[in-house]
């Protein structure tokens, strides 16, 4: 499983490389987590040890994107070299792997798949000295989001969550699993934000939503609303 993971993984920094956009890519979530902080991995003796890589009970891993560094016409060329590797057409529909902006077009999200390994690209960007991400409006039906906490307008078409821009500002490479890859520089304070007690080892559980933006229309910035 582990070497699948890492085979999509060095796939995806090759098409990133292929569209002149390695350099704003980097291991994110959970993908970062393992790579930060010695996770409990067991290996095929049956002995338990830490390590730093992909978590063991990390369903998937995640790919973020500087997206505000580059134009938006590398992103296109980014999901063409991806979908040409394999990664999109092995969906049952991959039109419903991928979201983009209502107002013009431009890739939110979408998550690649090799060999039943699966990995999420989100597209940061930076709204009022916060990067955020989205799925757009279909993140409210995600069971995992407390969206009952976080009411929006009927009508809004994108729901995103934030960390201070500032943890992303500059990137630097590491080795993981053997490949080298980026990750924020100041990822101690990153993750942080998004996983309060990182240090400390536990299964289960998602990025903390401290930070929301409701964007009830696109092309009109003075609609959206931190809550």
């Amino acid at each position: 499983m582990f070497a699948k993971r890492i085979k999509l993984l060095e796939k995806l920094i090759c098409c990133a490389d292929r569209a002149g956009i390695a350099k704003y890519q980097f291991i994110s979530f959970g993908t970062l987590l393992g790579a930060v902080r010695p996770t409990l991995r067991r290996p095929q003796d049956g002995g338990p040890y830490y390590f730093r890589g992909i978590m063991q009970h990390d369903s998937d891993m995640d790919v973020g994107f500087q997206a505000d560094k580059f134009n938006p016409i590398l992103r296109e060329e980014y999901y063409h070299y991806c979908h040409e590797a394999g990664m999109m057409s092995s969906w049952e529909k991959p039109s419903t792997r991928i979201r983009r902006r209502q107002d013009n077009n431009d890739i939110l999200w979408f998550s690649a798949l090799l060999n039943g390994q699966k990995c999420c690209q989100w597209f940061f960007f930076e709204h009022q000295n916060r990067m955020v991400h989205t799925k757009g409006d279909d993140w409210t039906k995600d069971r995992k989001f407390p969206i009952k906490k976080y009411p929006r307008k009927e009508g809004s078409q994108a729901l995103c969550l934030g960390a201070p821009a500032r943890y992303f500002d500059e990137l630097m490479p590491i080795n993981f699993e053997g490949i080298t890859v980026n990750v924020p520089v100041q990822s101690g304070s990153l993750l942080d934000w998004w996983y309060p007690g990182w240090a400390v080892p536990k299964i289960g559980g998602s990025s903390a939503k401290k930070v929301v933006l409701i964007i009830e229309k696109w092309d009109n910035q003075r609609s959206w609303k931190w809550i």
